[in-house]
């Protein structure tokens, strides 16, 4: 079964987050996650990757809170299980990259993922053009009379 271009697109966005994911870059592995779920809503691993990865920032935003509001006084253990409790309010707070670096990080990224999507469909294109030759020239037969 062929895909299609919305399906190879969705899974480069999989793929693009779950690699961020290991890389603990969240915040471009929560988007990318959030683009091949706006492709396919129903890749049940991309939904779980995404509620990980929204949880984890949230964990991540606790304990810098909590580190600012007490100077350090809450363990990461704390700071864990407060992440694990408010995790759904995550999900309402979009998280902007804290400074001009790291905004232009992601925008290079996402406009790298775009030329590689980009380069994808492309390459579809020429092969789809090249069977489409193929099979306009192998279809007339020819067909020789032995009388």
């Amino acid at each position: 079964m062929r895909e299609t271009p919305i399906q190879l697109r969705a899974k480069a966005f999989y793929n693009a987050g779950t690699t961020y994911l290991r890389n603990a870059e969240l915040q471009q592995s929560k988007h990318s996650l959030q683009e091949a779920l706006k492709l396919d809503p129903e890749d049940t691993s991309a939904r779980y990757n995404l509620s990980y990865v929204i949880k984890l920032i949230a964990e991540q935003n606790k304990e810098k809170q909590s580190k600012e509001k007490t100077g350090g006084g809450k363990t990461p253990a704390d700071a864990n299980e407060e992440g694990a409790n408010q995790g759904s309010e995550a999900r309402n707070n979009e998280e902007e990259p804290d400074s001009k670096q790291g905004l232009q990080l992601q925008e290079q990224q996402q406009e790298n993922m775009k030329q590689v999507l980009e380069a994808l469909d492309l390459n579809e294109r020429s092969v789809l053009d090249k069977m489409k030759r193929n099979y306009r020239t192998s279809g007339r037969a020819n067909v020789e009379q032995d009388w």
